[in-house]
Formats: structure tokens, sequence, C-alpha cells
């Protein structure tokens, strides 16, 4: 099962790695590139390989440091903090920076927006803002950019990581040979990142997976040991004891149920004795009731007769007085009301009549209203004509103000202009301050190189002497027993190594012959004693001993004196296998180490005369290339000049927008302004002349002396004096024609009272005749007897139904008093022999109930025996199970172990890699070099070269000359960049190169271009960026770049 689980791990494939294809690219502001560029790489990559080229300093790597930056948002440059990275980016004479980069990613070939955004404060030069990224998506449904909202969206979208993208895709100069320089760590989680190789390291996983298997196990453990010792013995000997329980009960039952029969006939005999003497008691009980019901039958009788004859006719007597005496007080409260209505009709009519003549006047009350209303609107029209009068003066003065201010913000605009042109023309020249600054920066820049090199030889010269002291050490620990008084050769510490190890194996043996000799002796010492006369010997059989073994020596003491030296020899054999262990891993290091201070030393070479180099094109004479701070003042009055122009420039755009404010105002505020108040100055002379016309009755002199509000207050005043006199007039008619028709009401009702009060007088005395008559027959002399029966106010039904209710109870009671007497006639009843009879049942019910509960005890202890048998034969099974599993979970646990199978994998890619550089870095060397890797400890793989001219001896990578590692580094990056093609699946495979090929002479670099050439027929798409002119005759698909003095970075076709 382990080696399946392996085989699929092996066969399996990333797919989340994709490729990226660029489509086009603009910049702006970006260092040396001022105005808008752009590349539009769809004709270049369909040329497969492109060239792009220019001289130092051109900007041709700026092209490459904008797509990462766009992609990733860093920059091999600039750090992110320490360096001021977004001024330094931003070009000096520009104020915004743009970056916009479209290609095609993903599996699915979809394409791809990254653009950068940055502006400079315009007050503040040298404070450059955040720059602004954005990622989108082309959506072909909506023909738009949709914005993509996620966090490191091109590591999602290619695949890769920055510091992977560099080493892949987009290789930045001077880093291209950095896969074969990078430390073991470093190469092996570049590896994991690129291939995704963590996908290997399943510690973790089968790490759960013991714990889980373990878990279940202990649970199983416990389960069993709950169990306990269940067998199949126990189980029949509970059977047995079963059957023997249930034999027992069926006897003990059977007594049981004949006492019950028993029981229940005594018990019946008993309850008929009991019923009889109840029913003798409840028969004297009922006979001592029967005087009173008889009484109460012969009253409900008397009572049934009077409410049944004369009842009826007292009610309806009752029922016609009570009419007769409401109808009695509603007649006497309606004519005191008909008293009131007619003293209110008098009033009301009175009333009316003193408001009459002013009433029909009323009308000349509106007319004088409407005239005063008139006089207002003149003295309303007059007033507002005066205030748009003096609006008008008022606006005049104005407007002669506004070209006063328009006029003297023309000469101050003029002004400002005189001097925006005095300050430019003195404007220092920022083309030769940067190529000086340029020159500066690459001089720190050597110089801190060579500070790294230097204090890497010193790290390497510490670290070198520190491995020479442990060595040091181990020559003088004491297992060597002093034999090693110099220095030794490999060969030569082998040989001791191996003397040592045969002579202290020598010793060991020795002592375990020792050993094997006193234990010899130690046991027939032991049988000598044991043998007695007459006893047969265990070894040869004779029963005489005539000539016993006697020793008195102690050899367990001698064994453990011998064991106790071995030890020791052993322990000694261990000691010198680790240091001989310990040995090789320092005197590795110390090569290690030496060939880093070799290399740091021809490091150091190559920067010194790189150092001279640069000093020799220094060529501005009005700077010294000793005193850098005189370029930084000069970049200060630069920088002075810059924001003096853009200040003078501010001021000269605020006073020209200022001056079109004020223009604007003049014409479209101003001057309308004042025609619309002459125009309504107008209308109101019309208004005032119209309404003064239609005055006739006031005097226009005493209207000129009244206000607005006084005018608006007559109005008022006669309006109400009409309102009032109308409101009362019709309210005093309304009134009088409502108390008319109430009286007239009322009239009708106290006849009809009146009349009703006759007819209940004579039905009355009908009554009184009937009742007389009915009470006469009965025998009732007066009224009050009657009242009296009728007062009792019995329930019939219920009297009559308790008197039925007696009778039957009665009669029932006799009968079934005779029926007892004739059951009971001849019977017996024991109560002694019933309680003993009982006590005899309670005792069997207590026995039967024992043995049920012993059986039924007996019964579950026989299930449960059944299960616990079931259950531990299936927790056995799984138990096997799980042992078995937990057997693979350890070999699994052995081989992911500390990343053992990650290491294992990677080695295999890497192995992968190299046979496929391989192909073509025999070719460039003409067979000469071979790339191997070797494992340099567990699971950590390193290069190496096989020089096959020189008998197939391997040598380091670090021997090689410079344009022998430019060929191993590009025949491994190809390598690297079809394994990444490979994954991927896709049609095109892009790799960009920015390296110089300076360091190539000219045969290798034609077999290097011949190289390049033959990827078209792989449909892989190859950029170069070189100054190289060569490789620029070479290639036809190309670009070159420009650095203008003026326009910046130019990018020609």
């Amino acid at each position: 099962m382990v080696f399946i689980i392996l085989r699929v791990l092996l066969t399996q494939h990333s797919k989340f790695i994709t490729y990226m294809i660029p489509i086009k690219l603009s910049i702006k502001g970006l260092y040396s590139y001022r105005e808008t560029q752009v590349v539009d790489f769809t004709k270049l990559t369909e040329a497969s390989i492109f060239g792009i080229f220019g001289k130092v300093g051109s900007g041709k790597s700026s092209i490459l440091e904008a797509i990462t930056f766009a992609l990733y948002g860093d920059t091999e440059r600039m750090n992110k903090s320490g360096d001021d990275r977004n001024y330094n980016m931003m070009n000096l004479r520009s104020d915004e920076l743009l970056i916009d980069f479209e290609c095609r990613a993903g599996k699915d070939n979809h394409l791809y927006r990254f653009t950068v955004k940055g502006r400079r404060n315009s007050k503040k030069f040298d404070d450059v803002k955040t720059f602004e990224r954005k990622t989108y998506q082309w959506m072909p449904e909506l023909s738009d950019w949709a914005p993509i909202e996620v966090e490191n969206a091109a590591e999602k979208i290619i695949g890769l990581s920055y510091e992977n993208f560099k080493r892949t895709i987009i290789i930045p100069q001077g880093r291209f040979q950095e896969f074969i320089e990078l430390p073991l760590s470093k190469r092996t989680q570049m590896m994991n990142e690129i291939f995704q190789l963590e996908r290997f390291d399943l510690a973790a996983k089968v790490k759960v997976l013991k714990e889980t298997n373990e878990k279940q196990l202990e649970h199983l453990n416990g389960k069993i040991a709950q169990l306990g010792q269940s067998t199949h013995e126990q189980l029949e000997a509970v059977k047995d004891q079963i059957q023997a329980l249930q034999t027992l009960l069926t006897l003990k039952t059977q007594a049981l149920n004949d006492k019950v029969n028993d029981e229940k006939s005594l018990d019946w005999i008993a309850k008929l004795f009991k019923s009889l003497e109840e029913t003798v008691k409840q028969l004297q009980i009922l006979e001592a009731q029967i005087p009173d019901f008889e009484t109460r039958e012969n009253r409900l009788k008397v009572y049934q007769k009077v409410l049944m004859q004369l009842k009826p006719l007292f009610a309806q007597q009752q029922a016609r007085l009570a009419e007769q005496q409401k109808d009695s007080l509603a007649f006497t409260h309606k004519t005191a009301e008909q008293q009131t209505f007619l003293q209110q009709i008098q009033q009301s009519q009175a009333k009316l009549d003193e408001l009459k003549p002013a009433f029909e006047q009323k009308e000349n009350l509106l007319k004088e209203a409407e005239e005063w209303s008139w006089a207002l609107k003149w003295k309303q029209a007059t007033s507002e004509k005066l205030k748009l009068q003096e609006r008008l003066e008022k606006g005049k003065l104005a407007v002669e103000q506004q070209r006063s201010k328009i006029q003297t913000g023309q000469t101050e605009r003029q002004q400002i202009e005189e001097d925006l042109q005095k300050i430019k023309s003195q404007l220092v020249d920022l083309h030769k301050l940067s190529q000086v600054a340029t020159w500066f920066g690459q001089k720190r820049n050597l110089l801190q190189q060579r500070q790294h090199i230097i204090d890497a030889g010193k790290e390497a010269k510490q670290k070198t002497e520190g491995f020479e002291q442990q060595l040091q050490a181990i020559e003088q620990d004491e297992v060597f027993q002093g034999q090693i008084t110099q220095v030794l050769e490999p060969n030569q510490r082998g040989i001791l190594v191996e003397q040592l190890k045969q002579d202290f194996q020598q010793k060991i043996d020795f002592h375990q012959q020792h050993i094997a000799q006193f234990e010899m002796q130690k046991a027939l010492q032991a049988y000598a004693n044991a043998l007695n006369d007459d006893e047969p010997c265990p070894l040869c059989g004779a029963i005489h001993h005539p000539d016993k073994l006697t020793s008195s020596e102690d050899f367990s003491q001698k064994i453990q004196a011998e064991k106790t030296s071995q030890k020791a020899w052993q322990n000694r054999l261990q000691r010198i296998e680790q240091l001989n262990a310990q040995w090789d891993a320092i005197e590795q290091n110390i090569a290690v180490w030496n060939a880093e201070r070799n290399k740091q030393g021809i490091l150091y070479k190559d920067i010194q005369t790189k150092i001279q180099e640069h000093d020799q094109i220094f060529v501005w004479s009005e700077f010294s290339k000793e005193d850098e701070e005189y370029l930084q003042r000069a970049f200060s009055v630069s920088e002075q000049q810059v924001k003096e122009i853009k200040a003078f420039e501010e001021r000269r755009s605020a006073q020209e927008q200022q001056l079109q404010v004020w223009q604007k105002d003049l014409e479209e505020k101003f001057l309308p302004t004042l025609q619309k108040i002459e125009v309504e100055i107008s209308a109101k002379d019309s208004e005032v002349n119209t309404t003064q016309a239609q005055i006739q009755r006031l005097d226009m002199l005493t209207l000129e002396k009244e206000t607005a509000d006084s005018i608006a207050n007559h109005i008022q005043r006669l309006q109400n004096q009409y309102q009032d006199l109308v409101k009362n007039v019709e309210q005093l008619q309304k009134d009088l024609q409502l108390l008319q028709d109430k009286n007239n009401r009322l009239e009708g009702e106290i006849v009809a009272l009146k009349q009703n009060l006759e007819q209940h007088q004579k039905v009355i005395q009908d009554f009184e005749k009937q009742l007389q008559s009915a009470m006469n027959e009965m025998g009732y002399v007066s009224q009050q007897e009657v009242e009296q029966i009728l007062a009792w106010n019995l329930a019939i039904d219920t009297e009559q139904k308790a008197i039925e209710t007696f009778k039957v109870q009665w009669q029932a009671t006799q009968q079934h008093h005779k029926s007892l007497s004739e059951e009971t006639k001849g019977l017996r009843y024991d109560v002694e022999i019933h309680k003993q009879l009982l006590a005899d049942i309670a005792t069997l019910q207590n026995e039967i109930n024992t043995l049920q509960a012993e059986a039924g005890a007996l019964k579950g202890r026989q299930l449960q025996l059944e299960q616990d048998l079931a259950t531990q034969a299936n927790l056995l099974k799984e138990k096997e199970a799980l042992e078995i599993r937990r057997a693979d979970i350890d070999t699994l646990a052995k081989l992911f172990k500390s990343q053992g199978f990650v290491g294992f994998v990677s080695g295999m890619y890497l192995q992968n890699l190299c046979n496929q550089a391989n192909e073509r870095f025999s070719k460039m060397t003409r067979q000469a070099l071979q790339l191997e890797i070797y494992e340099t400890r567990p699971s950590e793989f390193d290069f190496r070269v096989r020089d096959l001219l020189n008998e197939g001896r391997t040598r380091a990578v670090k021997t090689l000359s410079g344009g022998q590692k430019f060929q191993v580094a590009l025949c491994l990056a190809l390598a690297l960049a079809d394994n990444i093609h490979a994954q991927t699946q896709s049609t095109n495979n892009f790799f960009f190169l920015d390296e110089g090929f300076g360091s190539l002479d000219k045969d290798s670099l034609t077999e290097v271009f011949e190289t390049l050439k033959s990827l078209r027929k792989e449909n892989r798409i190859v950029g170069v960026i070189s100054h190289v002119e060569d490789l620029q005759q070479e290639i036809e698909s190309y670009i070159t770049v420009e650095n203008h003095p003026e326009m910046g970075s130019q990018i020609k076709c």
C-alpha cells in the first residue's frame, strides 16, 4: 500500500503555474521616460525571437522593470523603504507616472491589464505619494475591463512569486546566473515554489493518520478491557441455571393459582354479608324520612294550582299599572318642556326684527372695502418703485468697481509673465545633472559591492579558521592516543583511522574470548557443585564422581571485569567513527569556504577594475568626481528654480482664472441685473397709474399719509362687519325655525300621552274584576293569601324529582334486602380462615417474584454474555486491522520525516533540469563539459561540472570562466522554462533575458545566438536586451531605445 501511495504522488503534476505573454506596454514618467512611450509586443513576439537594443543608460532595462513593477509592485533597483522609491522612480521633469501593461496569462488565455499611476505633489517637488496599482480582466461579454480586487493578483494569475518570476520568465540585468549561485536552501525553496513540491511534504498528514490510528487502537483496547473475560462456558452455565428456575417457577405458580381461587370464593361471601348489613341500615334511614316527603308533596300541589290559575292575572295587572305610571310622568315632563320652547321663540323673533334694517344695507360695506383694496395696491406699487430706483443706483456703482478690478488684474498678470520668463532663462541643465548623479550612484554601488566582497572574504576566512580549530580539537582527542603530530592528508587520515579501528576491534574480540572462557568455567563449576553420589551426571550419566572439579574462583567477577574493559574499547570504536564523520564534514566545509575566499578574491579584482574604468568615464569638467556635495548643491539650486517656476506658473494660472471669473461676473451678473431692474421700474410706473384710477371716493392726500398696514386694517374691519352681520341674521333665522319644529313635535306627543292614560285606567279596572272572580272560585278571600303562597317560590321540577327519587329508592332498597336475605340463607363466613389464606397467597407471591427476579437477572446476564462475545470477536478483528495499518503508517512516517521525500523529489526535478540543460550545454562546449548534480548531504543537491577533457574528473561550477558560466546559466534557464512550459501545456513559452553578453567571446556569442535561434522551432518566444551590436545584426525583429536630452527615452521600431 505504501509503495502505491508513493507512485501516485510521483505521477501527479501541478497545474497551478500558468504562463505570461506580453501584449502591450505604455510607459510615462518612469526613470528616463519623460513622455508616453508604447511597446507593441504583438509584432515583436510574432518573430519568436526579438531584441531591445540601445546604448548604456538609454532605458532598455526600465522596460522590464516597468513590467515587473506593474505585475508585482516591486523593483530590482529600489527597496520599498529607505530608498524613497516613489520619488526616485519618477522622472525629474515629470509630474505624473504611468505604467499600463497588457498581457495574456492563465490556463484559459485570458487578457489581463495591470496599471500603475502616481503624481507629484504640486506644492512639494520631492513629495511623491504611494503609487496606485490596479488589475483588470477583459470581459468580452461586456466589451470592457473588469477590476480584480484581490491581493497579489499577478502571483495568483501567473502562479509565480516575484523572486521566481525574475529567475524564470523575466531575468533582470546581473541576475542571469543567480540560479546556479543560489545557496542550497534557497534553490530548494525555489524548486518547491515553482513545482509545488510542498504537496509531497505529507509528514503532517501522516502524523494525523498516526495519531488517529493510535487513538482508535487505544479506544479499542479500552473497549476490550471493559468487556472483561467473557467465555462460552460461562454462557452455558447461565443457561442451565435459567432452566432450573423455570421449573421451580411453574410449581409455585400452580400452587398460587389454587389459593387465589379459594380466596375469591371467601371474598364473595364476605361481600354478601356486608352488603346485607348496609341494606338494613339504609331501610331504617329511609323509613324515618317518609312523613317529611308526604308534607312536601301536598304543599307542591297547592303551589302548582295557584301558580297556574292566579299568577297570570296578577302579572297582567302589575304590568298595566307600570305602563300607566310611566306615561303619566312623560305627560308632565313634555308639558313643562313646551312652555320653555314658547318663551325661546318669542326672544329669537325680537332679535331678528332688531337686525333687519342694517342687513338690508350690507352691500355698501363691500363697496367701501373694495376701494380701500385698490388704495392698498397703489401704496405697495409706489413703495416697490422707490426701492427699485435705489437698487439701480447701487448697481451702476458696482459695475464701475468691477471694471476697475479687471483692469488691475490684467496689469498683475503681465508682471507675473515677465518674472516667469526671467527665471526660465536662468534654469540649470537637469539632463546633465541627472547624468552626473547617475555616475555618482553607480560609483556608490561599486564601492558598496567592493565592501560586500571584503566582508564576504573576511567571513570566509573566519569560517575557515573556525573549522580548522575544530579539526585541531579532533586531532587532539584522546582516542587517537597522540598518534597525530602533523597535518595529515585525507588518505593518510583514512589509513590511521582504519588501523585504530582494527586495533580496537581486536581488543574487543580479545575480551570476548576471555568472557566465553570464564562463562564456560563458571558453568562447569556449577555442574560440579551440583553432583551428588549415587545420582547420575547430567552430562555423562555416571553415578560415581571420584574426581570432581573443585575451584573457589569467582568467575562472575572476572566476567564483569572483562565486560567493562570490552565496553570501554567499544566506546572508543564508536567515538572514532563519530570523529571520522565530523572530520569529513569539517574538511568539506573548509574546502567550501576556501573556494569562497578564492571567489571573493577574484570578485575583488574585478570590482577594482570596474571602479577604475568607471572613474575614466567622468567627463564633466565643471564638476569634481571627488565632490558629490557640489552636485547636491546644484540639484538644490535646480530644485529651487523648478519650485519657483512652478509657483509663478500657478500664480499666472490663478490670476488668469480670477480674471475670467471677474469678466464672467460682469457680463453674466452685473449688466443683466441692471437691465432687469430698469424693466421692473417701468412696470411699476404702469401699476401705480392703473391702481390710482380705480380710487373714486377716498382722498389721495389722506391716502399718502396712510401706511400699508393701516389701509389693510380698514379693509379687514369693513369685511368683518359684513361677515358678522350676515352670520348673525342667518343664525337667528335657523334657531327660530328649529324651535318652532320642536314645539310642533311636542304638541303631538302630549296629545298621544293623554289618550294613553285614559286607556290604561279602563284596562286596570277590567283586570281587578277578573282576579276577584277567580279567587272566589278557589276559596281565597284576599289577594294577601294568594301572594303568600306565591312567595314560596318553589322549584317545581326539582321538588317533584326529589319526591319521585325518594319513592324509587325506598322500593329498590326493600327489593335488594329481600334478594340478599335469600342469597345468604345457609352460608357461613370465617374471618380468621380468610386472613390465613391471604397470608399464604402473599408468601407464595413473594417467592415467585424473587424467582422471577433471579430468572430475569440470569437472562440479562445471558444476553450480556452473548453480546460481549460477539462484540469481542468484532473488536479483535478491528484491532488486527489497525495494527497492520500502524505498521504501514510507521513506514510512511520514516519516509516523509524531515521533508526527506520532498528533498528526494526535488533532486529528481533538478536531475531532469540538468539532463535537459546538458543537451545544449554539451553542444556549446563541444562535448568538453557536462553539468551534473550531487548530494551534498541527505536530500540536498548542488551542481558540479564533469571535465571530459581531463579524464572525466569533476570540479565546482565556480571554477568555470565567465563565458562558460553564462552558457550553463542559459541552458539551465531554458530547461527551467521548458519544465514550466510542459506543466502549463501552453502553445507558447515566453522568456525574457536582460544581459549584456559582454563576457562572451565571438565564438561563444555565435553559439549562444544559434541556440536562441533554434528555439523558434520549439514555439518559444525569447526576448533579448543587450547593447552588443553583433546581436542587433542577427535579430530581425527589434526595437531601439535612445535617451534624448530633452524628451527623455524614446522607443523606435
